[in-house]
Protein backbone atom coordinates (compact mmCIF):
# COMPACT_ATOMS: atom_id res chain seq x y z
CA UNK A 1 0.00 0.00 0.00
CA UNK A 2 2.05 3.25 -1.44
CA UNK A 3 0.65 6.61 -1.43
CA UNK A 4 -3.15 8.06 -0.43
CA UNK A 5 -6.11 5.66 -2.68
CA UNK A 6 -8.33 7.09 -5.02
CA UNK A 7 -11.40 6.65 -2.57
CA UNK A 8 -9.43 8.67 0.21
CA UNK A 9 -8.62 11.83 -2.16
CA UNK A 10 -12.25 12.02 -3.16
CA UNK A 11 -14.53 11.63 -0.38
CA UNK A 12 -12.12 12.60 2.40
CA UNK A 13 -12.31 15.90 4.07
CA UNK A 14 -8.78 16.58 4.11
CA UNK A 15 -7.07 14.11 2.25
CA UNK A 16 -3.59 15.26 3.13
CA UNK A 17 -4.20 15.05 6.88
CA UNK A 18 -2.90 12.22 8.95
CA UNK A 19 -1.83 10.28 6.18
CA UNK A 20 1.06 7.23 6.94
CA UNK A 21 1.83 4.53 4.10
CA UNK A 22 1.00 1.63 6.56
CA UNK A 23 -1.44 0.25 9.18
CA UNK A 24 0.24 1.04 12.28
CA UNK A 25 1.02 4.46 11.49
CA UNK A 26 -2.43 5.44 10.56
CA UNK A 27 -3.89 4.04 13.83
CA UNK A 28 -1.38 5.20 15.87
CA UNK A 29 -1.49 9.04 14.40
CA UNK A 30 -5.47 8.76 15.29
CA UNK A 31 -5.94 6.89 19.12
CA UNK A 32 -4.75 10.00 20.70
CA UNK A 33 -7.77 12.19 19.07
CA UNK A 34 -11.04 9.98 19.28
CA UNK A 35 -13.61 10.84 21.71
CA UNK A 36 -14.19 11.74 24.93
CA UNK A 37 -10.11 10.94 25.38
CA UNK A 38 -9.50 13.49 23.21
CA UNK A 39 -7.14 16.07 25.52
CA UNK A 40 -6.60 13.76 28.29
CA UNK A 41 -3.07 13.96 28.06
CA UNK A 42 -0.54 16.54 30.11
CA UNK A 43 3.15 16.96 29.39
CA UNK A 44 5.52 17.12 32.59
CA UNK A 45 7.37 20.10 32.37
CA UNK A 46 10.70 18.74 33.70
CA UNK A 47 11.07 15.18 31.90
CA UNK A 48 8.88 16.18 28.91
CA UNK A 49 7.12 13.04 29.03
CA UNK A 50 2.89 12.84 28.39
CA UNK A 51 0.70 11.52 31.30
CA UNK A 52 -2.83 10.70 31.22
CA UNK A 53 -5.66 12.13 32.97
CA UNK A 54 -8.13 9.52 31.38
CA UNK A 55 -8.39 7.08 34.72
CA UNK A 56 -7.67 9.45 37.18
CA UNK A 57 -10.34 10.26 39.85
CA UNK A 58 -10.76 12.47 42.92
CA UNK A 59 -12.72 11.85 45.44
CA UNK A 60 -14.14 15.14 47.72
CA UNK A 61 -13.34 14.26 51.28
CA UNK A 62 -16.60 15.88 52.47
CA UNK A 63 -19.27 14.11 50.19
CA UNK A 64 -17.37 10.99 48.85
CA UNK A 65 -18.99 12.20 44.80
CA UNK A 66 -16.14 11.19 42.40
CA UNK A 67 -14.66 13.30 39.82
CA UNK A 68 -12.64 13.10 37.04
CA UNK A 69 -10.02 16.04 35.40
CA UNK A 70 -9.43 16.92 31.82
CA UNK A 71 -7.71 19.76 30.72
CA UNK A 72 -9.07 22.93 30.18
CA UNK A 73 -9.38 23.34 25.95
CA UNK A 74 -10.43 26.89 26.48
CA UNK A 75 -7.17 28.07 29.06
CA UNK A 76 -4.77 30.21 27.41
CA UNK A 77 -1.46 29.76 28.81
CA UNK A 78 0.86 32.68 29.81
CA UNK A 79 4.96 33.10 29.38
CA UNK A 80 4.66 33.20 33.43
CA UNK A 81 1.79 30.93 34.21
CA UNK A 82 0.51 27.50 34.16
CA UNK A 83 0.76 25.46 30.92
CA UNK A 84 -2.64 23.82 31.79
CA UNK A 85 -5.40 24.53 33.44
CA UNK A 86 -7.57 20.62 34.75
CA UNK A 87 -11.40 20.47 35.00
CA UNK A 88 -13.02 18.13 37.60
CA UNK A 89 -16.15 17.03 36.08
CA UNK A 90 -18.57 15.14 38.80
CA UNK A 91 -18.91 11.34 37.94
CA UNK A 92 -22.02 9.50 37.06
CA UNK A 93 -22.31 6.24 40.01
CA UNK A 94 -22.76 4.36 36.65
CA UNK A 95 -19.66 6.11 34.71
CA UNK A 96 -17.55 5.76 37.90
CA UNK A 97 -18.33 2.16 38.18
CA UNK A 98 -17.02 1.59 34.82
CA UNK A 99 -13.83 4.12 34.64
CA UNK A 100 -10.29 2.62 34.42
CA UNK A 101 -12.08 0.44 32.38
CA UNK A 102 -10.65 1.70 28.69
CA UNK A 103 -12.98 -0.77 26.32
CA UNK A 104 -15.67 0.16 28.24
CA UNK A 105 -15.83 4.26 28.56
CA UNK A 106 -15.27 4.58 25.05
CA UNK A 107 -15.74 2.00 22.06
CA UNK A 108 -13.17 3.78 19.83
CA UNK A 109 -10.68 1.51 22.17
CA UNK A 110 -11.79 -1.66 21.59
CA UNK A 111 -11.61 -0.79 17.68
CA UNK A 112 -7.64 0.45 18.46
CA UNK A 113 -6.92 -2.73 20.77
CA UNK A 114 -8.57 -5.13 18.33
CA UNK A 115 -6.80 -3.38 15.13
CA UNK A 116 -3.43 -3.03 16.12
CA UNK A 117 -3.08 -7.10 17.45
CA UNK A 118 -4.52 -7.59 13.65
CA UNK A 119 -1.46 -5.03 12.64
CA UNK A 120 1.15 -7.68 14.21
CA UNK A 121 0.49 -9.91 11.14
CA UNK A 122 -0.82 -10.43 7.42
CA UNK A 123 -3.58 -7.94 8.27
CA UNK A 124 -4.75 -7.93 4.74
CA UNK A 125 -4.60 -11.72 4.38
CA UNK A 126 -6.93 -11.80 7.56
CA UNK A 127 -8.86 -9.26 7.19
CA UNK A 128 -9.78 -10.74 3.97
CA UNK A 129 -10.17 -14.05 5.55
CA UNK A 130 -12.41 -12.41 8.03
CA UNK A 131 -14.50 -11.11 5.82
CA UNK A 132 -15.16 -14.18 3.77
CA UNK A 133 -16.01 -15.70 7.21
CA UNK A 134 -18.48 -13.26 7.63
CA UNK A 135 -20.85 -14.21 4.96
CA UNK A 136 -19.34 -11.60 2.64
CA UNK A 137 -17.13 -12.27 -0.77
CA UNK A 138 -17.31 -11.02 -3.62
CA UNK A 139 -14.06 -9.42 -5.82
CA UNK A 140 -12.32 -7.21 -3.75
CA UNK A 141 -8.72 -6.87 -5.15
CA UNK A 142 -6.15 -5.78 -3.55
CA UNK A 143 -5.98 -4.18 -0.03
CA UNK A 144 -5.65 -0.01 -0.28
CA UNK A 145 -5.59 1.68 2.60
CA UNK A 146 -6.84 1.89 5.89
CA UNK A 147 -9.04 4.48 7.41
CA UNK A 148 -9.50 4.48 10.87
CA UNK A 149 -12.40 7.49 12.03
CA UNK A 150 -12.08 9.07 8.43
CA UNK A 151 -14.47 12.25 7.46
CA UNK A 152 -15.79 11.83 4.44
CA UNK A 153 -17.68 14.26 2.67
CA UNK A 154 -21.74 13.44 2.38
CA UNK A 155 -24.29 15.81 1.64
CA UNK A 156 -24.18 19.00 3.66
CA UNK A 157 -21.95 17.52 5.94
CA UNK A 158 -19.32 14.29 6.58
CA UNK A 159 -19.97 11.03 7.88
CA UNK A 160 -17.74 9.20 10.07
CA UNK A 161 -17.45 5.53 10.11
CA UNK A 162 -14.88 4.05 12.93
CA UNK A 163 -12.68 2.24 10.02
CA UNK A 164 -12.63 1.85 6.32
CA UNK A 165 -11.19 -0.75 4.03
CA UNK A 166 -10.61 0.23 1.22
CA UNK A 167 -9.98 -2.43 -1.50
CA UNK A 168 -9.13 -1.80 -5.65
CA UNK A 169 -12.79 -2.30 -6.19
CA UNK A 170 -14.39 -2.47 -2.94
CA UNK A 171 -15.17 -0.33 0.07
CA UNK A 172 -16.14 -1.94 3.31
CA UNK A 173 -17.21 0.32 6.22
CA UNK A 174 -17.03 -1.01 9.86
CA UNK A 175 -19.62 0.58 12.64
CA UNK A 176 -18.90 -0.56 16.42
CA UNK A 177 -20.25 0.02 20.02
CA UNK A 178 -19.22 -0.28 23.26
CA UNK A 179 -18.92 -3.67 24.62
CA UNK A 180 -21.86 -2.82 27.20
CA UNK A 181 -25.01 -1.12 26.08
CA UNK A 182 -24.10 0.09 22.93
CA UNK A 183 -26.65 0.07 20.32
CA UNK A 184 -26.85 2.00 16.93
CA UNK A 185 -29.75 4.38 15.83
CA UNK A 186 -30.95 3.01 12.73
CA UNK A 187 -30.96 6.18 11.01
CA UNK A 188 -27.11 6.31 11.52
CA UNK A 189 -26.50 2.97 9.68
CA UNK A 190 -29.17 4.46 6.84
CA UNK A 191 -26.87 7.31 6.10
CA UNK A 192 -23.58 5.10 5.85
CA UNK A 193 -25.86 2.73 3.64
CA UNK A 194 -26.83 5.76 1.26
CA UNK A 195 -23.46 7.02 1.43
CA UNK A 196 -22.18 3.78 0.14
CA UNK A 197 -24.55 3.76 -2.35
CA UNK A 198 -23.36 6.87 -3.73
CA UNK A 199 -19.94 5.96 -3.57
CA UNK A 200 -21.36 2.79 -5.60
CA UNK A 201 -23.04 4.81 -8.22
CA UNK A 202 -19.75 6.84 -8.85
CA UNK A 203 -17.35 4.84 -8.58
CA UNK A 204 -18.35 1.49 -9.36
CA UNK A 205 -17.05 -0.14 -5.87
CA UNK A 206 -19.39 -2.62 -4.80
CA UNK A 207 -19.50 -2.15 -0.63
CA UNK A 208 -20.14 -4.39 2.46
CA UNK A 209 -21.30 -2.88 5.82
CA UNK A 210 -19.71 -4.27 8.84
CA UNK A 211 -21.91 -3.66 12.38
CA UNK A 212 -20.34 -4.90 15.85
CA UNK A 213 -23.11 -3.60 18.41
CA UNK A 214 -22.74 -4.00 22.29
CA UNK A 215 -25.98 -5.21 23.52
CA UNK A 216 -25.16 -5.87 27.45
CA UNK A 217 -27.25 -9.05 27.27
CA UNK A 218 -29.15 -8.30 24.76
CA UNK A 219 -29.65 -10.54 21.12
CA UNK A 220 -27.70 -9.42 17.95
CA UNK A 221 -30.17 -8.81 15.18
CA UNK A 222 -29.85 -11.00 12.10
CA UNK A 223 -28.99 -9.54 8.91
CA UNK A 224 -32.48 -9.28 7.69
CA UNK A 225 -34.11 -7.56 10.85
CA UNK A 226 -30.85 -4.95 10.09
CA UNK A 227 -31.47 -4.53 6.53
CA UNK A 228 -35.28 -3.51 7.09
CA UNK A 229 -34.32 -0.74 9.89
CA UNK A 230 -31.61 0.56 7.41
CA UNK A 231 -34.50 1.44 4.77
CA UNK A 232 -36.89 2.17 7.77
CA UNK A 233 -34.27 4.61 8.94
CA UNK A 234 -33.92 6.47 5.46
CA UNK A 235 -36.21 9.53 5.39
CA UNK A 236 -34.46 10.75 8.79
CA UNK A 237 -30.65 10.02 7.28
CA UNK A 238 -31.78 11.70 4.17
CA UNK A 239 -32.94 15.09 6.52
CA UNK A 240 -29.87 14.77 8.79
CA UNK A 241 -27.72 14.82 5.81
CA UNK A 242 -29.38 16.58 2.77
CA UNK A 243 -28.05 14.37 0.40
CA UNK A 244 -29.62 14.69 -3.06
CA UNK A 245 -32.64 12.87 -4.18
CA UNK A 246 -30.90 10.53 -6.65
CA UNK A 247 -28.77 9.21 -3.78
CA UNK A 248 -32.25 8.40 -1.83
CA UNK A 249 -33.51 6.73 -5.11
CA UNK A 250 -30.88 4.79 -5.80
CA UNK A 251 -30.37 3.71 -2.02
CA UNK A 252 -34.20 2.90 -2.02
CA UNK A 253 -33.83 0.54 -5.22
CA UNK A 254 -32.03 -1.76 -2.91
CA UNK A 255 -34.29 -4.51 -2.11
CA UNK A 256 -33.79 -5.60 1.67
CA UNK A 257 -32.22 -9.03 0.33
CA UNK A 258 -29.96 -6.95 -1.80
CA UNK A 259 -28.77 -5.06 1.34
CA UNK A 260 -28.80 -8.07 3.81
CA UNK A 261 -26.19 -9.62 1.49
CA UNK A 262 -23.96 -6.54 2.21
CA UNK A 263 -24.41 -6.60 5.74
CA UNK A 264 -22.73 -8.77 8.44
CA UNK A 265 -23.72 -7.82 11.93
CA UNK A 266 -22.01 -9.72 14.78
CA UNK A 267 -20.96 -9.37 18.58
CA UNK A 268 -17.61 -8.74 19.29
CA UNK A 269 -17.05 -12.41 21.03
CA UNK A 270 -17.82 -13.96 17.78
CA UNK A 271 -15.68 -11.14 16.17
CA UNK A 272 -12.45 -11.95 18.42
CA UNK A 273 -13.25 -15.64 18.23
CA UNK A 274 -13.31 -15.59 14.10
CA UNK A 275 -10.70 -13.06 13.90
CA UNK A 276 -8.62 -15.89 16.18
CA UNK A 277 -9.42 -18.85 13.74
CA UNK A 278 -8.67 -16.45 10.78
CA UNK A 279 -5.01 -15.98 12.52
CA UNK A 280 -4.53 -19.25 13.40
CA UNK A 281 -4.64 -20.02 9.29
CA UNK A 282 -1.62 -18.27 9.19
CA UNK A 283 2.38 -20.00 9.33
CA UNK A 284 3.22 -20.58 12.58
CA UNK A 285 5.14 -17.29 13.88
CA UNK A 286 6.27 -15.04 16.65
CA UNK A 287 3.76 -12.54 15.14
CA UNK A 288 0.89 -14.88 15.16
CA UNK A 289 1.42 -15.62 18.70
CA UNK A 290 1.48 -12.39 19.35
CA UNK A 291 -1.60 -11.70 18.11
CA UNK A 292 -2.98 -14.49 19.28
CA UNK A 293 -2.09 -13.54 22.93
CA UNK A 294 -3.11 -10.13 22.63
CA UNK A 295 -6.72 -11.19 21.23
CA UNK A 296 -7.27 -13.80 24.41
CA UNK A 297 -5.93 -10.90 26.66
CA UNK A 298 -8.44 -8.82 25.42
CA UNK A 299 -11.55 -11.24 25.79
CA UNK A 300 -9.97 -12.01 29.20
CA UNK A 301 -9.92 -7.91 30.18
CA UNK A 302 -13.61 -8.20 28.83
CA UNK A 303 -14.63 -10.90 30.82
CA UNK A 304 -13.48 -9.56 34.45
CA UNK A 305 -16.00 -7.04 33.57
CA UNK A 306 -18.90 -8.68 31.46
CA UNK A 307 -19.16 -12.23 32.44
CA UNK A 308 -20.29 -14.48 32.13
CA UNK A 309 -19.34 -14.13 28.39
CA UNK A 310 -19.64 -16.97 25.81
CA UNK A 311 -17.06 -19.90 25.70
CA UNK A 312 -13.93 -17.92 23.45
CA UNK A 313 -12.80 -20.54 21.29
Amino acid sequence: MNGRSDFAQRYLESAEINWRASHLGSLSDNILTIGKVAGRFVCCEDCGKGMSTADLVLECDSCGSEHDLKPDASFQSRPTGPATRLLARRLSRARAKLQGNWFLVDENWSVAEFFLHLTTVDTEKVLGGLLGRLGLNGERGDLKEVLYWPRLLFGVKTIQPDVVLVFERHVVFWEFKRPMGGTFPAHELSGQAAFLSQVEAETGFTWDLVVVPGPERGTVPNRMELAIAIQEGQSVAQAKWNYSPRIAADFASLSADDLAGRIACLSWERLLSEALQEIHRLPNSWNRSAATRGLIEFHRERADILAPLAPFT
